[in-house]
Formats: structure tokens, sequence, C-alpha cells
């Protein structure tokens, strides 16, 4: 992986490998890796890093002939570092749900403005269960832009009927309608 040399290279180049500090520069390695790629390159990133960083900067050095100096070292590093990942990653999700949520806020402000107005439909689909016609303006894909439901749609409305109807409310990205009368 690309980023792990980077490091490890950085790492040569501003320390001598006696110096210590065996994984600390990885961190900042781990993170962004995180940040840009996600969460399976950052566990690559730390599959990577650990043996490498343990075989180069942790004495014995260049080899694992003493393991146990080597392990618990890497080992701690491991569990840092996905503590480190995990909270990435969990204040992306965070961030990704708060996006979404603004999102969602912005259509339905945007979708109440259409309360009361009067809109040509195209009638996609009647489910006589729950007595319900789901309907698409010409503009709309309901893919993306949602659905106008119109409850209690007349016997005589069929699939694929241009129909006028008047926008009631607003039900999260979706909006209530009623067949206009006029």
């Amino acid at each position: 992986m690309v980023l792990v040399a980077v490091t490890l290279a950085l790492r040569l180049a501003v320390l001598p490998v006696e110096a210590g500090l065996a994984y600390s520069i990885f961190f900042p390695g781990l993170a962004v890796t995180v940040f840009l790629c996600g969460v399976g390159p950052g566990l690559l990133f730390v599959a990577l890093a650990a043996p490498a960083s343990a075989f180069i900067f942790i004495a014995p050095y260049w080899n694992f002939k003493e393991l146990s100096l080597v392990l618990p070292r890497m080992g701690f590093f491991v569990a840092s570092a996905l503590a480190i990942l995990e909270v990435i990653y969990y204040f992306q999700r965070k961030a990704a749900q708060q996006q979404r949520r603004l999102q969602d806020e912005i259509t339905q402000n945007l979708l109440l403005k259409s309360a009361g107005e009067r809109q040509q439909v195209l009638i996609d689909s009647i489910d006589d269960d729950d007595g319900i016609a789901r309907a698409r303006s010409f503009e709309s894909a309901p893919e993306i832009d949602g659905l106008i439901l119109i409850q209690d749609p007349p016997s005589a409305l069929a699939k694929g009927d241009n129909v006028e109807v008047e926008i009631i409310d607003v039900s999260g990205v979706d909006r209530n309608a009623k067949i206009s009368l006029s």
C-alpha cells in the first residue's frame, strides 16, 4: 500500500532506525488512510504497518529474532490503531447521518412550498389494498424526488392515466394529494 510505504519512507528520512518511536509516525498515516479511503484500507494499513515497523524499528533491528520484545509493542500499536480507526469511522458515520438529515429537511421544506399547488401527474400504480394511487409529476423522477400519493382514488382511475391533483401536504419526500375537481 502506497501510504504505508510513504509513511515508512518519511520515518526513515526523519529519524534514524535506532531513535525509537517505532509506531508514532504510522498513526497520522492511518488517520489519512481511513479518512480518504475508508475502513478496509485502514485495516490493511494496520496489517502492513505493524509488522513492517516492528521488523525495522524495534531491536534487534531488521529481524524478528526476539519476538518477545516485538509482540507486546506490536499488539499495543494494533489495539491503538483499531481504536483510532473506530473513532474516525464513527465520526464519518455521524457526519453522513447529519448530512442526510439536513438534506431531507431541505427537501421537505421545498416540498412543503408545493402544498396547495395543482399539478398534472401520471398514475404509476394503484394499490387496492391500501387505497392509494402512486403518481409522479412530469418533471419528477420517483427514485429521486419521491412520489405523489393519492388517497382513496376514484374507481375509474387506471395506471397510465393523466390527472390533475392538488398537493395537500408532505410526508417525508412524498407528497399527499387529492384529485382536483375543477
